[in-house]
């Protein structure tokens, strides 16, 4: 949903490239040449110094399966999916809090559908529960707990932003 994903990223992802960024080396059906530099590296989703006992933000097979869509890398559709999602979840994040003050729960439903599947593909499965819950919620027309729900999605969809971001950086 949302999100051009034109070839503005092009010259971002040649400059890396040439610069050498990181070498992925994958085992299994997704082996690649040694020679393989992607953009975006799916097998770390986190940053480096972050807390080896805490749950990934994004799920590492979720980014893989995304990966295998594009074998050789030469398509950038990782890149190009995770910059789509970007976009998408910080407008979607502000559009939730401006709803959630004017209590517009038709509008905070609709972010939480949208944003429910988008989440999943990119891995960010805890962002997909919260929205589940608060879709459900919704549905049921059951407002108490919504808020505590949506302080919840809030915080992990910021989470979720901020290791996407790390995924994307030069």
């Amino acid at each position: 949903p949302g999100g051009g994903t034109g070839d503005a990223t092009a010259a971002p992802a040649a400059e890396a490239a040439r610069a050498g960024a990181d070498r992925v080396t994958y085992s299994g059906p997704l082996q690649r040449p040694a020679s393989y530099h992607p953009r975006v590296n799916p097998l770390q989703p986190s940053a480096p110094d972050a807390d080896a006992s805490a749950p990934a933000v994004l799920d590492a097979a979720a980014l893989q399966r995304l990966q295998a869509l594009d074998p050789s890398g030469e398509n950038r559709v990782v890149e190009r999916v995770l910059r789509a999602f970007e976009g998408s979840l910080e407008r979607m994040l502000g559009q939730a809090s401006a709803a959630q003050a004017s209590g517009d729960h038709a509008t905070v439903r609709h972010v939480a559908h949208t944003l429910k599947s988008s989440s999943a593909s990119v891995g960010a499965l805890r962002l997909s529960q919260h929205c589940s819950e608060i879709e459900h919620r919704l549905r049921r027309d059951e407002s108490a707990g919504v808020e505590a729900s949506l302080h919840g999605l809030q915080s992990e969809g910021w989470r979720v932003l901020a290791a996407v971001r790390r995924m994307l950086a030069p």
